[in-house]
C-alpha cells in the first residue's frame, strides 16, 4: 500500500560541465560507470535534542525519537544514481511513544564538487534520562514524553575536495567508483540551514521546571543562517577491496534566531554557532560485489537565553549490492550522444 510507504531519500547525482571530472590518477581509483550497480539497504535514523541550563546544576534533558527503521535500494549507472527508502511497519511503544518522521535527500556532483540538499521532520520525542527525576523509575515506568514536539530542518551543503585526482569520495558512500589505494583530501564546505523546533507546551518537563527557572517557559526555537568550514577526509584501503573512511568537517555558522515562550513575547537576535558534520564508512568494494556500512552525525549548538540546546541527527545504513553488465544498445548510445546528456 502506497500510504504505508514513505519516500525518505532520493539521490540524483548529475554531473554538470562544471563538476565533470575527466582526468584522475587511475592507480588510485577507477570508475564503475559502465555497469549497473544495484544494492539493497537497511537504514536507522534518530534525532536527538539535548537541553541543559546555562548555569547551575539543573538536570540535563536528553530527548530522543522512537523512529521506525527503513528499507530500500540504491541504483547507480553512468551519470545517474538513485536511492530510495521506505518505512518499515510501525510498532507501538508504550514506554517511549511513537515518532512520525520523514526524510528527503537530493544531491549532485562528483569527486571534486558535491552539492547536497536535505529535509528532515520528526514529531514525538521522549526523554531517555527520565529516570533521573521521575520517582521510582524502573524498567516498566513510561518515559517522559513530549508527543507534540516537532523538529523541522532544511539544509543545503557544498563540498570541494582538493585532492580529487587521487581521492574518490563517492567510492565509499555510493557505488560509482572504487578506491584502489589509500588517500586523503582536504574539504572546504559552505552551508545553509533552517531549523524549527516547537512544542505544544514547555520544552522543559514539569518536574524540572523549578531547576530551570525563567528558562522553563521556552516552548520553541527557530533559526536561519549560513556558514562555511574546512575539514579532512581520508580512506584507508586494504588489498584494494577493503576500506575504512572518515570525514570530519566543522563549520562556523551565522544565524538569525527566534525564541518562543508560553507566557511571554518571543525574542530574536543574531548569533554565531558551531556545526559539526561527521561521516564514517567501512566495507568491501570489489569489481562486482560491494558491502557498505555508513554512519552520519550532524550536530550543532544553540546557546542563549539561559538554556543550551544541542540538536543532533544520527543515521546508520547497511548496503549490500552487485554490479551488473548492461548491454550498450542503440537507445543507450543515442541517449549518451545527446547534447542534453553530455551537459549533465
Amino acid at each position: 500500500m502506497i500510504n504505508k510507504m514513505l519516500l525518505v531519500g532520493v539521490l540524483f547525482n548529475l554531473y554538470t560541465g562544471a563538476f565533470a571530472q575527466q582526468n584522475w590518477d587511475t592507480t588510485y581509483y577507477v570508475s564503475c560507470k559502465n555497469r549497473l550497480s544495484f544494492g539493497l539497504m537497511v537504514s536507522e535514523r534518530s534525532y536527538n535534542i539535548d537541553i541543559s541550563a546555562d548555569t547551575g546544576t539543573a538536570t540535563t534533558i536528553n530527548y530522543d525519537t522512537e523512529a521506525r527503521n527503513a528499507i530500500g535500494f540504491i541504483a547507480d549507472f553512468d551519470k545517474l544514481s538513485l536511492k530510495i527508502l521506505f518505512k518499515t511497519k510501525e510498532k507501538l511503544n508504550e514506554r517511549k511513544g511513537n515518532t512520525r518522521n520523514s526524510n528527503f535527500f537530493i544531491g549532485f556532483g562528483s569527486n571534486k564538487f558535491l552539492i547536497e540538499g536535505s529535509y528532515r521532520f520528526f514529531k514525538g520525542f521522549y526523554d531517555e534520562t527520565s529516570g533521573n527525576y521521575i520517582p521510582q523509575f524502573n524498567d516498566s515506568t513510561p518515559y517522559y514524553k513530549s508527543s507534540g514536539m516537532s523538529a523541522n530542518l532544511i539544509k543545503a551543503k557544498v563540498y570541494f575536495f582538493n585532492n580529487h585526482k587521487r581521492f574518490a569520495y563517492k567510492s565509499v558512500y555510493s557505488c560509482g567508483f572504487r578506491q584502489l589505494c589509500s588517500s586523503y583530501s582536504g574539504v572546504l564546505s559552505a552551508n545553509f540551514m533552517n531549523e524549527r523546533i516547537i512544542a505544544d507546551s514547555s520544552m522543559i518537563p514539569t518536574l524540572l521546571q523549578n531547576e530551570y527557572g525563567n528558562a522553563s517557559d521556552i516552548r520553541g526555537i527557530a533559526h536561519t543562517g549560513f556558514g562555511a568550514g574546512a575539514g579532512l577526509t581520508g580512506t584507508l584501503v586494504f588489498f584494494k577491496r577493503f576500506f575504512a573512511n572518515l570525514l570530519f568537517v566543522p563549520s562556523l555558522h551565522a544565524q538569525q534566531r527566534n525564541y518562543k515562550y508560553l507566557k511571554k513575547e518571543g525574542s530574536s537576535g543574531y548569533y554565531a554557532t558551531l556545526l559539526l558534520h561527521t561521516r564514517l564508512s567501512i566495507g568491501f568494494n570489489n569489481e562486482r560485489f560491494f558491502i557498505l556500512v555508513t554512519g552520519t552525525n550532524d550536530r550543532h549548538w544553540i546557546r542563549g537565553k539561559g538554556v543550551n540546546i544541542q540538536p543532533s541527527f544520527i543515521s546508520g545504513t547497511f548496503i549490500i549490492g552487485y554490479r551488473f553488465n548492461v548491454t550498450n544498445t542503440g537507445w543507450i548510445q543515442k541517449v549518451r550522444a545527446s547534447q542534453v546528456y553530455k551537459k549533465i
